[in-house]
C-alpha cells in the first residue's frame, strides 16, 4: 500500500515536472528571446548609423515572423517601421505604420502610430493633410510628450515656410506641453538662425547645453547631434564672413567639447580669425592647441599656418623652421609642396633681413637733431611673395581650388 502511495506521488511529480519543463518552453523560453531580439534591434536603432538600421530591420523582422504572438511583436512592428522612416523610405514606413492600425493597438499606440503618418505625410508634402491629421490628434486627450511633439512638428512646418512668428509660437506651446522636449529647445535656436540673429541661437543653444546636455552627457547620440548642428552653424558664418559672430559658436565647442573632433576644427578656424585680424600671438596659440589636441586631421594646416603667423610678425628663423618641420612629419600631405615654397621664402627672408642688420650704416650724431625711426621700416627689403600682396589681410578665398581652408599660398 505504501509502496503504491510513493510510486502514485513519485509519477505526480514527474508529471509536474514536464509541465513546468512544458510552460518554459512554451511561453517562458519564447518570450526571453523576442525580448532579447527587441532590446538588440532598439539598440541598434538609437545607433542611427545606416548598417545599424538595416540591422535593426532584419532582426525586427524576424522577431515579428517568429514570435508573432508575443507581447514585443507589435512594439518591434512598430520600430521596424520607425527604421524605414529612418532610412528614408518614408512610403514603406507609411504602409508598415498602416498596417499596425489593424491590430489591437492600447490606445497611446494608436496615436503614436498616427502621429507618425501624419508626420511623414507632412514630408511628402501632402502637408496640409499631415497638419489636419495631427490638428485632430490634438483634440484629443493624448501623452503631454506626444502633444508636444506635434507642436514641435508643427513649428517645423511654419519654419520652413519662413514663418517665424508662427513656428516660435508653436515651439513654446510644445515646451509648455512637455519642457524637456530637446528637440524643441534646440530648433528655438535654429528659427533665430535662420533669421540672422547668430548671438541669440547661441545664447539659447547655450542654454541647451546647461539644461540638458550637461546634466545627460551619456545620451552620445543626442550629444553628438546637439555638437554637430552647434559646429555647423559656426561654420556656415565663417562663411558669410561674420567672423565675430563665428568666434563665439567656435570657443564654446571648444571650450565644452574638448575632445571631439570639432573641437580642432574649432581651435583652426578660430585660429584662421585671429589671423585675418592681424592678431598672430593669439592666432599662433589657437593653432599649437590644435597640434596638441588630438585628433590629427588639422596638424599638417596648423603647422603651415603657424609659420605663416611667425613670418608676419618676422620672426623668419622659426617661421622656416615650422615649415620644415610640416615637411618631415607630412611628407605626403596635401599641403606638403605650400610647406617647401614658404620654408623658401622665410630662408629668402632671413638672409636679406640679416644681410640688412650686417651693412646698414652706423648712424651719424649731428648736434640738435632728434633721433627718430621713421621710415627705417620701409627700407628693409621684403620678400616678394609680400611686395606683390599676396599675404595681406588673410580672408579666406574659396574659389581657389583646395584651399577652401584658408591656407594661403605665398
Amino acid at each position: 500500500m505504501i509502496k503504491n502511495l510513493y510510486i502514485i506521488i513519485g509519477s505526480l511529480i514527474i508529471l509536474s515536472g514536464l509541465g513546468v519543463f512544458t510552460i518554459q518552453e512554451e511561453i517562458f523560453l519564447p518570450n526571453n528571446e523576442a525580448r532579447s531580439l527587441l532590446a538588440k534591434g532598439k539598440l541598434l536603432l538609437e545607433q542611427e548609423s545606416e548598417d545599424g538600421m538595416k540591422n535593426a530591420v532584419e532582426i525586427f523582422t524576424t522577431l515579428a515572423s517568429h514570435f508573432p504572438d508575443s507581447e514585443q511583436a507589435k512594439e518591434a512592428l512598430f520600430h521596424l517601421a520607425e527604421s524605414y522612416e529612418k532610412l528614408g523610405n518614408v512610403d514603406v514606413a507609411i504602409g508598415k505604420y498602416r498596417r499596425l492600425l489593424g491590430l489591437e493597438l492600447d490606445e497611446s499606440m494608436i496615436d503614436k502610430v498616427r502621429y507618425k503618418i501624419a508626420r511623414l505625410q507632412m514630408m511628402r508634402h501632402n502637408a496640409e493633410e499631415g497638419v489636419n491629421s495631427m490638428m485632430m490628434l490634438l483634440s484629443k486627450k493624448i501623452d503631454p510628450s506626444l502633444r508636444s511633439d506635434i507642436y514641435t512638428e508643427i513649428a517645423r512646418y511654419h519654419s520652413d515656410r519662413n514663418e517665424f512668428e508662427k513656428s516660435l509660437t508653436n515651439y513654446e506651446i510644445a515646451l509648455s506641453e512637455y519642457p524637456r522636449n530637446v528637440n524643441a529647445n534646440v530648433e528655438i535656436g535654429d528659427v533665430y538662425f535662420k533669421q540672422g540673429k547668430y548671438y541669440d541661437a547661441l545664447n539659447q543653444y547655450k542654454k541647451v547645453y546647461r539644461v540638458f546636455i550637461d546634466r545627460n552627457a551619456k545620451e552620445e547620440t543626442i550629444v553628438r547631434k546637439y555638437i554637430q548642428n552647434v559646429f555647423e552653424k559656426g561654420i556656415r558664418i565663417f562663411r558669410k564672413e561674420k567672423y565675430k559672430a563665428a568666434e563665439g559658436y567656435f570657443e564654446f565647442i571648444y571650450t565644452r567639447f574638448p575632445k571631439t573632433a570639432e573641437a580642432e576644427e574649432s581651435l583652426y578656424y578660430h585660429g584662421n580669425i585671429h589671423y585675418g585680424d592681424r592678431n598672430y600671438e593669439k592666432a599662433i596659440s589657437l593653432f599649437r592647441q590644435v597640434i596638441e589636441l588630438a585628433p590629427a586631421t588639422r596638424d599638417e594646416n596648423a603647422f603651415i599656418k603657424t609659420g605663416q603667423s611667425f613670418y608676419q610678425l618676422g620672426d623668419y628663423k622659426k617661421s622656416a623652421v615650422l615649415f620644415a618641420k610640416a615637411q618631415e612629419l607630412f611628407p605626403n600631405g596635401r599641403y606638403n609642396k605650400i610647406a617647401s615654397q614658404w620654408e623658401d621664402e622665410a630662408k629668402k627672408a632671413l638672409q636679406e633681413s640679416f644681410a640688412y642688420e650686417t651693412e646698414k650704416p652706423e648712424p651719424v650724431e649731428r648736434p640738435n637733431e632728434t633721433k627718430t625711426t621713421k621710415g627705417i621700416e620701409e627700407t628693409i627689403p621684403k620678400p616678394p611673395s609680400v611686395e606683390n600682396g599676396k599675404i595681406d589681410l588673410f580672408r579666406p578665398n574659396y574659389s581657389e581650388p583646395g584651399l577652401d581652408d584658408g591656407t594661403v599660398v605665398p
